[in-house]
């Protein structure tokens, strides 16, 4: 026997060294894997058992996780069972004791924590900011009525299905941009962080401490007024139309107008904490009293402003003066009846055409249909800007002229119609135009092509379901037009233009000879231009350059400012096939006949194009058929 193999047992594995003199051991160094094993059956008998109980144990695994999920679902559907029938119920306005608004019956009370917050007493810095003297302010808030402070408590509208929270915070103050509530009890921070209301933006102290801001009188001028927001307003344009539009949206919800959305209702909820008087909660319904608190900084510019003009059209006011008001780091506590608060998803269902501020204002809100467009041109309004090349449109005179050669046809298997749809396109420019002649544009558009800028606020003022196309500078894409185009239910989409190095490298080089300590990172952020321009060249718009993004854009100061003033140039196709699938998409959802196979749609762009072209085009069509072009096709010649 060979020596490799004569301390074998019955059982063991037997390793064939090929005919080389070595231990098993040795084999196993020098061969990473043996050439044959050799086992005997009753190890694979018992490896056997052993797969045979792993199997059993993963398939009881699968089917407790499968009972699990079973039990879940089925809790799940119970909850909303539960809560179709408290809707139902005659309380349908007060919640399940399960859930953190729970109540007894129209009154909810909540234990105060054991101790305050352990810092500095609001009432030593109240004590002390009524000594100092408050500045003056453009406007000065009404004093000449009856005000009774409210107790602290919150008052909240949730709706039953949509992802939608409405709170209204009673009993606040502000001070050094900062706000201050009563209630601080830790479920008190649960649900205003429900309201949408971070830690970071407000402090909390207990009634006691409310008590003692009531007793001064110089912090009770706008006791009776109701804050919009709970942050100041910022005047820039876009910026003031995303602060406020929470409270166009929530509006009608307050004030009682609106109690229902798609037919189902907000279900009302009540909570408060501390030792205060009893309150009836469901007869402390307090009317809205809007007050609107500026940051500021630029606040200067509010007179005049397009801002001025939307609040007068918002309130139905010419003097804004008891309504409106600023805040700086130096000014006193300022104390107010509520502030209003919320967050979701679906809020933008609040602000269709069932909205108080379309309605009351006659402005046109429904979206246009179909049928609408085969009977009159599509309304296509091109926004550019005059002011020294700075974010214009190359080309604006040159788009107009095509936009209105572009015809749709559209054919109704159904009912063997033939729908002729047309353009008629303009330029505006906003700079030369009051604000109510800006709202008009709006209203008549169909399709907006606007360059990025302020301007673009004005879009809270299209129809339902308009277009907006927005046209950014290179490397320079700030989202908040779509964000509102979202909110306002239109329809987006964006071109980037060509960049214009040119432009922006002498921008740059005017700040360097301004502040030569920048010329270094100024070449730095010059070789990442042209690595980013490279890629758009080939084609390949993933870029990391951002110079919306402040740690891109503060490497040299203004450098965003010299990003946004390029010179817009963006190529016919590309603005053509935007349009193209926008109105074609348009089409089919808003048409009257919901059925995906009633239409079919050819689109045909007429142009300067050579006669050879035509008939090159009209040849391929024929060729193919027709059925087999794409539906809606818009050959951008």
């Amino acid at each position: 026997m060979n020596r490799a193999n004569s301390h074998c047992r019955e059982g063991d594995v037997l390793i064939s060294s090929g005919g080389n003199d070595l231990s098993p051991i040795d084999t196993l160094r020098r061969r990473k894997t043996p050439t044959t094993l050799q086992v005997n059956r009753p190890t694979w008998k018992l490896r056997n058992f052993y797969l045979s109980l792993s199997s059993k144990r993963r398939a009881r695994s699968i089917f407790l996780i499968f009972i699990l999920l079973l039990i879940a679902y089925t809790l799940l559907l119970l909850k909303n069972a539960n809560l179709k029938a408290d809707l139902r119920s005659k309380d349908s306005s007060y919640a399940t004791p399960k859930e953190p608004w729970s109540f007894d019956g129209a009154k909810t009370w909540f234990s105060e924590t054991a101790s305050l917050q352990k810092r500095r007493s609001l009432s030593t810095e109240l004590q002390k900011s009524s000594n100092t003297k408050q500045p003056g302010y453009e406007f000065a808030g009404n004093t000449e009525e009856t005000k009774e402070p409210p107790v602290p408590f919150i008052q909240l509208w949730k709706h039953v299905h949509h992802d939608i929270t409405i709170c209204r915070i009673f009993g606040v103050c502000v001070s050094s941009n900062r706000l201050h509530l009563f209630l601080n009890s830790s479920n008190m921070k649960k649900q205003l962080e429900y309201c949408g209301l971070k830690q970071q933006y407000y402090d909390s102290s207990g009634y006691e401490e409310w008590q003692k801001v009531v007793s001064i009188a110089n912090y009770l001028r706008h006791i009776d007024r109701d804050l919009v927001a709970y942050i100041p307003l910022r005047t820039h344009m876009p910026h003031f139309i995303e602060d406020i539009t929470p409270f166009i949206a929530f509006k009608d919800i307050l004030e009682g107008q609106r109690t229902t959305l798609h037919e189902m209702p907000f279900h009302k909820k009540y909570s408060s904490e501390g030792n205060f008087p009893m309150v009836d909660w469901q007869k402390s319904n307090y009317g809205i009293n809007p007050f609107f608190l500026f940051d500021n900084s630029g606040f200067h510019r509010f007179n005049g402003s397009w801002t001025q003009d939307f609040l007068a059209l918002l309130l139905g006011k010419v003097d804004l003066s008891s309504f409106v008001e600023s805040i700086n780091i130096n000014a006193s506590m300022k104390c107010f009846r509520s502030v209003v608060t919320g967050k979701g998803s679906d809020v933008k269902y609040l602000l269709n055409s069932e909205n108080s501020f379309f309605k009351v204002n006659n402005l046109r809100k429904e979206a246009r249909t179909a049928s609408y467009w085969c009977e009159k041109p599509i309304q296509v309004t091109i926004l550019s800007r005059k002011t020294n090349n700075a974010r214009t449109l190359v080309g604006a005179d040159n788009f107009a002229e095509n936009i209105r050669k572009l015809q749709v046809t559209k054919e109704s298997t159904q009912d063997k119609k033939t729908c002729h749809m047309t353009f008629h396109c303009q330029i505006v420019y906003f700079e030369e135009m009051t604000f109510l002649e800006q709202v008009s544009i709006m209203q008549k558009t169909d399709i907006l092509i606007a360059v990025h800028g302020a301007g673009n606020t004005n879009i809270v003022f299209l129809p339902e379901n308009s277009v907006l196309i927005e046209i950014y500078p290179f490397a320079y894409k700030a989202n908040i037009f779509e964000e509102l185009a979202r909110k306002y239910l239109l329809r987006y989409d964006f071109l980037i233009a060509e960049p214009d190095t040119k432009s922006f490298k002498q921008c740059l080089q005017k700040i360097t000879r301004s502040h030569p300590e920048f010329e270094v990172k100024a070449k730095r952020l010059t070789s990442q231009w042209d690595a980013a321009v490279t890629k758009f060249r080939e084609g390949d718009h993933s870029h990391r350059l951002k110079m919306e993004n402040p740690k891109v854009s503060d490497l040299v100061p203004s450098s965003r400012v010299c990003a946004r003033n390029q010179s817009l140039n963006i190529p016919w196709r590309d603005l053509c096939n935007v349009i193209q699938k926008q109105v074609i998409q348009n089409s089919i959802d808003n048409r009257d006949d919901k059925s995906s196979e009633c239409y079919k749609e050819t689109v045909i762009l007429a142009v300067d194009i050579d006669f050879k072209d035509l008939i090159s085009y009209f040849v391929r069509v024929y060729a193919t058929k027709a059925s087999l072009i794409p539906t809606g096709a818009l050959h951008c010649l």
